[in-house]
């Protein structure tokens, strides 16, 4: 099995729209992949409803494409990795801190939410499955694109896996991979899917990969300081009172473990020297 490991430098605006764009089901058209079979299986059917298993079924057994991301490794406590993962109005939230904008989500029931690119994508998703190493999400998603009315419905599925282990000096570590199944519907483009082919099965591995990548670099940005993170849950407007509460008691042992950063002064004004 590939590992990735992430290193400091992304380019954030890309990253946000990739994201939204997985978020809404927009997922291009690819190669299939021998693990497909093996991915289908990891599925817990007879843990999820019928009305929501009948709708996953299509997509999964009959994809237009199927790809399998590279995993990653990453230090994050699981309480920490499981709150960024399943509140993810949270883990946009704390992009936005960074100086991010444009994407919106929003949770319109509970494991269920919709959002935009804030350009030509919107979308609606939600867990049907949901559990410490296991996440099944359903989405369906539109493109409009500004040219010759161009557009495609899609539906998708994602199903996250994740293990947590401990090193020997006591250091906690997430790994992290997706399956992705992407069934085209509908649209202007849906008769180019075949055609392009080879162009949109790389789309798919980056974007795959950097929803894993939204993830993980909110954790290891509260990780390196938790203080900081702290102060910004306080202020999220967007963010239901019961989800900061229990971000802030995920916090609370890491700012207890992680010094506080020291103030640095700002420069003194010169008094009149006469």
């Amino acid at each position: 099995m590939q590992t990735t490991r992430f290193g400091p430098s992304c380019d954030w605006p890309s990253l946000l729209r990739t994201v939204a764009i997985v978020a809404a089901g927009v997922l291009t058209l690819g190669a299939a992949d021998p693990s497909i079979e093996e991915a289908q299986s990891l599925i817990p059917w007879d843990k999820i409803d019928e009305k929501a298993r009948a709708k996953i079924e299509e997509v999964v057994n009959k994809p237009t494409v199927y790809h399998r991301s590279a995993s990653e490794v990453f230090a994050c406590s699981p309480e920490l990795y499981l709150t960024l993962a399943h509140e993810p109005v949270l883990t946009l939230e704390l992009w936005k801190t960074l100086g991010m904008s444009g994407v919106s989500l929003e949770q319109v029931s509970p494991g269920q939410f919709q959002g935009s690119d804030g350009r030509a994508t919107t979308g609606r998703w939600e867990f049907v499955y949901k559990s410490s190493e296991l996440n099944v999400i359903y989405s369906d998603g539109e493109y409009r694109g500004p040219l010759m009315g161009a557009s495609l419905q899609t539906r998708t599925v994602l199903v996250l896996r994740s293990t947590f282990f401990e090193e020997r000096d006591g250091k906690k570590y997430v790994k992290h991979q997706m399956d992705a199944f992407v069934r085209a519907e509908s649209g202007s483009l849906k008769p180019l899917t075949k055609a392009l082919r080879p162009i949109f099965q790389k789309s798919v591995e980056m974007t795959v990969q950097e929803t894993l990548w939204f993830v993980s670099l909110m954790c290891r940005y509260t990780m390196h300081d938790p203080h900081e993170v702290a102060q910004a849950v306080e202020q999220m407007d967007k963010v239901p009172g019961s989800v900061k509460a229990q971000m802030q008691r995920v916090l609370t042992p890491l700012m207890a473990a992680t010094p506080q950063p020291k103030t640095v002064p700002g420069p003194v004004a010169a008094g009149n020297p006469n």
